[in-house]
């Protein structure tokens, strides 16, 4: 019997203790824009520069208004605020700041959150994420329960934009727009923007075959060698070279390479190197070596 209650109580105290870690805050997340073409037209140290001043830019504005960081994943900051007004000023002022530079696409969401080792996670994390994978360069999207939160001025400011497919959500969820400028409301009224449904599978070609990765499946391997799930035998490619897989709601592919990755998503470039990004809609991925090489043997994939 004595052993019994103090399991119980044990398991008591864990239940509190993540319980407690469990606390209402608003997540944002800020991604630099135009990196790719950023590193094409001035080369990797000055787009490196660039990007370090505009996120070093936003950092200072989100302590300004009461925010801490809490990571930083290649191009893009992850950011918590007590609450949505500090989030959506800090927003407001780094896209304003950043409007004829480097635009930033920013996604904020505010609701309960696990906080665990100093990093947070749940589904206001993810959402918070595929908004600003939804997001164009210089737009700021929440959805309605958190714009409901916010004062009159800046909520003034907001306007229905699309709805959003979530897994895991039975209705799509209603996003909103928070203008950085008053006369954009006129650009609202012309179309509305494309937004990535969720995806559960990924298939992706090589070497003419078609390998289905689903959410469920360990990480895949890309790289130069017998130890790659999907082998890339070119100079250019390391041996261990990049890794796709689905975390958070979305699938991510971290680059480990000297080279990089080149991607095509969604119609859109991108170059990461030694860094995350999200993979969803449809494209190419290029190991090594840019779309225009004539040695470049890219990888389509399709999220399904």
């Amino acid at each position: 019997m004595p052993y019994n209650r103090n399991r119980r109580q044990h398991s008591h105290t864990q239940s509190a203790i993540m319980e407690m870690t469990r606390t209402p805050c608003t997540v944002l997340f800020a991604d630099v824009c135009d990196s790719t073409r950023l590193y094409e037209e001035k080369g990797d140290k000055a787009a490196q520069a660039a990007i370090a001043t505009v996120l070093d830019d936003t950092a200072v504005l989100v302590a300004r208004h009461g925010g801490r960081i809490i990571k930083k994943i290649g191009d893009e900051l992850m950011c918590a605020f007590p609450s949505p007004v500090g989030a959506v000023r800090a927003a407001l002022q780094a896209q304003e700041m950043h409007a004829d530079n480097l635009p930033l696409r920013i996604g904020l969401l505010h609701g309960p959150v696990l906080n665990e080792e100093g990093d947070l996670f749940g589904d206001v994390v993810n959402l918070a994420a595929r908004l600003t994978a939804a997001a164009k360069g210089g737009q700021i999207l929440t959805v309605r329960e958190t714009a409901e939160q916010l004062p009159e001025d800046l909520r003034a400011m907001t306007r229905h934009l699309d709805t959003l497919s979530v897994k895991g959500k039975r209705d799509p969820v209603p996003v909103y727009e928070i203008l950085v400028e008053e006369d954009e409301a006129t650009r609202l009224m012309s179309g509305l923007f494309e937004m990535p449904p969720a995806a559960t599978s990924l298939t992706i070609t090589a070497a003419g075959a078609e390998r289905i990765m689903t959410q469920d499946a360990p990480p895949l391997r890309f790289g130069r060698g017998h130890l790659a799930d999907i082998a890339v035998e070119d100079a250019r490619v390391s041996r261990q070279h990049a890794t796709l897989q689905f975390r958070r709601d979305k699938f991510v592919l971290a680059d480990h390479s000297s080279n990089g990755t080149y991607l095509e998503i969604a119609g859109e470039p991108h170059y990461v190197r030694r860094e995350e990004i999200e993979i969803f809609g449809s494209g190419r991925i290029s190991l090594g070596r840019p779309f225009d090489d004539p040695a470049c043997a890219p990888l389509p994939f399709t999220c399904h």
